[in-house]
């Protein structure tokens, strides 16, 4: 795996980043686990260890790149912007789009998007996203809790609280 990221890129609040996951050679398996005891039918030999032959196998390579964009608009407000690229050489591109509006850096209001467009409509399992958040600082003690709502095709939605505390 290899990555980079550019921060402030030519102007302050705008971010890329690149990366590429499991680029390398074909894999196998190999190891005494793959030593099974067992008698051949044909021969009077008694039974004894062979070695099976693991298939090699390639990774599931895949390029990811992103873009994002914080924009303060003063003192209490601000947006950003993302999205990413994402290819798999065992499935097709998919492009994820998101924002989020902080007010005073308390209030978190957060939506996103995912689709594949060059899968058939059975295959975007995922959609909409959207969230919202809150983070409070008491005597030095940081509390988040913040709520996510995901879109799935096939099954219910999927609700996701997180409680968090930091110092």
């Amino acid at each position: 795996d290899v990555g980079i990221t550019y921060n402030n890129l030519g102007m302050d609040g705008l971010n890329i980043a690149i990366v590429i996951k499991n680029l390398g050679p074909q894999m196998s398996y190999e190891g005494s686990g793959l030593n099974v005891q067992a008698t051949v039918a044909s021969l009077t030999r008694p039974q004894q260890f062979y070695k099976i032959e693991a298939a090699s196998f390639e990774l599931p390579t895949s390029l990811e790149m992103g873009v994002g964009y914080n924009y303060t608009v003063d003192e209490f407000n601000s947006f950003e912007v993302a999205g990413t690229y994402f290819s798999n050489n065992f499935w097709g591109d998919e492009l994820a789009l998101g924002g989020e509006y902080s007010y005073n850096d308390l209030i978190f209001l957060r939506g996103g998007y995912k689709f594949a467009p060059d899968l058939e409509s059975d295959f975007n399992t995922y959609g909409l996203t959207a969230g919202l958040g809150f983070k409070y600082a008491v005597e030095g003690l940081d509390l988040k809790v913040d709520y996510a709502y995901r879109e799935v095709e096939y099954f219910d939605a999927n609700h996701v609280f997180a409680l968090s505390l930091g110092f």
